[in-house]
């Protein structure tokens, strides 16, 4: 790299203000990067906004603003999308407030990483749990409908989920499909023509919506398997919404994907709400048994 990145980070935040300010504190931290933050506080039913507007009013490093509206992930991030559009910054860093980096060159090293893949899109480090243990959602292939079902009634649990993850990990820096959108980077101009994210869904499926238009793109997403990030079981969406309720904007952004971006008839892509009634069940079930 001979100039020095310019890196906006795009930190969502809703209700949990303390681990937004934590992690400012860490992301402040890396080196050989400029780095510029931006949080989108998403409509927060608390004071977040107001104590981080409080924290950050004479800090040039950060930046605070607020949407219009809760309308879920995609479209929080979009809010601080446009709100860059006119920025000078030569990448952006989308990413939760519940992250952990123990490595202050993290983000200089996913840049020439970056700099060295073929036709990038997207690019994020491996995602580890707390205790510092491989998790299995680093990357994923987009799922079939097929896959969506099994899911549902849990029938995909019985593979080795991790098996593929394995092989992956024997290689540096891998193309792959889905990336989970806790922490990537990706270059400005690339993320305005791929076309920002699909604001259709409120939560879930954010990442293999932007697989799929980033592989008709003709690019390619990346894993660097030798980088790493922590991320904390963030407990902010089973506070906002009970399980019943997850599972059921989950097959709405499920539905969503398969009739849009598949082409599926709806009638047939509302099977996945009988998945839905049988994953209730077995989930039920399974909680009393655990109780007796």
């Amino acid at each position: 790299m001979n100039q020095i990145p310019i890196i906006s980070v795009v930190i969502l935040n809703y209700q949990t203000y303390s681990d937004t300010i934590y992690f400012i504190n860490q992301i402040k931290l890396q080196e050989n990067v400029i780095v510029k933050i931006l949080i989108v506080d998403n409509c927060s039913v608390n004071n977040s906004f107001a104590i981080l507007l409080d924290t950050y009013v004479d800090d040039n490093q950060v930046e605070v603003i607020k949407s219009e509206r809760n309308g879920g992930y995609a479209y929080g991030n979009n809010f601080g999308f446009k709100y860059l559009e006119n920025k000078k910054t030569d990448y952006i860093l989308i990413s939760n407030n519940d992250i952990i980096i123990k490595n202050k060159i993290l983000l200089s090293n996913l840049i020439i990483s970056y700099l060295k893949c073929d036709k990038p899109a997207y690019l994020s480090p491996v995602m580890l749990n707390e205790k510092d243990e491989l998790q299995r959602v680093s990357s994923w292939d987009i799922p079939s409908f097929l896959e969506d079902f099994k899911n549902l009634v849990f029938l995909d649990r019985i593979k080795d989920v991790n098996a593929k993850m394995k092989r992956v990990l024997l290689k540096e820096c891998v193309s792959v499909e889905c990336l989970p959108g806790a922490f990537t980077i990706i270059k400005k101009q690339t993320l305005f023509d791929l076309g920002l994210f699909d604001e259709g869904t409120f939560l879930y499926c954010e990442e293999r919506i932007n697989a799929l238009k980033v592989k008709r793109k003709g690019l390619y997403n990346y894993l660097n398997t030798e980088l790493s990030f922590v991320h904390k079981e963030s407990e902010t969406i089973s506070q906002s919404f009970n399980y019943i309720n997850r599972m059921i904007i989950l097959v709405k952004s499920r539905i969503y994907f398969h009739v849009k971006y598949n082409k599926y008839p709806k009638f047939f892509v509302n099977i996945l709400w009988l998945g839905l009634f049988l994953n209730v069940i077995i989930y039920f079930a399974y909680k009393k048994i655990k109780r007796c």
